[in-house]
C-alpha cells in the first residue's frame, strides 16, 4: 500500500489503476497465506492517508461496488444451509444481542475517549447496528481456521446479517434523526 501512489500517478489515472492494485493486494496475500480480505482492508486505509488520489479511486470503487456486492451477498446466501437455523437458535440469539451490546460498548468507550459530543455518545451505538459484508467475509476465514464449525458459523452470520439488514436502517435512521442529522421533511 505504501507504493501504491506511484503507479497511479505514474502508469495512468487512478480508474486504470485501482483494479489492478486490488487485484495484486489480494493475490500478494493469497501467496503469503494471509487474509486477502483483511489485506485490501489494510490497503484501503492506508490508501486513503497517504495518497492524494485515493478520492477518485474511491470514486470509482463507489460505482462498481453494488454489482459485486450483490454478487457476494448471492453466493454467500446459495451457501447457507437452511437445516441448521433450528438448531442455533440460543447461540444465535446470543450471537445477534451480543454483537449490538458489543457496538454500544465500543461506540460509547470510543466517543468517550475522543471527548466526542453528547449525540455521539448517545446515539453512534444505533447506527452501528447494520451489517454487510464484512462478518460474511470473516466466515469464509472460518472455512480454513475452524472447518469443523464453519457451516454453524455461516448460518449464524447470515442470519443475524438477515435480522440486522432488515431492522438496521431504520433503526439507524430513527437514530441520525434524534441526534438531528437529518432534517424532518416541512
Amino acid at each position: 500500500a505504501l507504493l501504491a501512489p506511484i503507479p497511479l500517478r505514474r502508469f495512468g489515472t487512478p480508474e486504470d489503476m485501482a483494479p489492478a492494485i486490488v487485484f495484486l493486494c489480494s493475490a500478494a496475500a493469497d501467496f503469503f497465506g494471509a487474509s486477502s480480505l483483511l489485506s485490501c482492508m489494510i490497503f484501503g486505509a492506508l490508501l486513503v492517508n497517504i495518497s492524494k488520489d485515493a478520492d477518485d479511486v474511491f470514486r470509482i470503487a463507489d460505482t462498481v461496488t453494488p454489482p459485486v456486492f450483490m454478487l457476494f451477498f448471492v453466493v454467500s446466501g446459495a451457501q447457507l444451509d437452511v437445516t441448521l437455523i433450528p438448531k442455533i437458535g440460543l447461540i444465535g440469539a446470543i450471537y445477534v444481542i451480543m454483537r449490538v451490546v458489543g457496538k454500544f460498548v465500543g461506540a460509547f468507550v470510543g466517543a468517550v475517549i475522543t471527548h466526542a459530543p453528547k449525540t455521539v455518545r448517545k446515539y453512534l451505538g444505533w447506527t452501528l447496528v447494520p451489517q454487510a459484508g464484512v462478518a460474511i467475509g470473516l466466515t469464509l476465514v472460518a472455512d480454513s481456521v475452524v472447518p469443523q464449525y464453519a457451516e454453524q458459523i455461516r448460518a449464524i452470520v447470515l442470519c443475524g446479517t438477515l435480522i440486522y439488514e432488515l431492522t438496521g436502517p431504520v433503526i439507524s435512521k430513527l437514530a441520525l434523526s434524534a441526534a438531528g442529522e437529518i432534517e424532518k421533511k416541512k
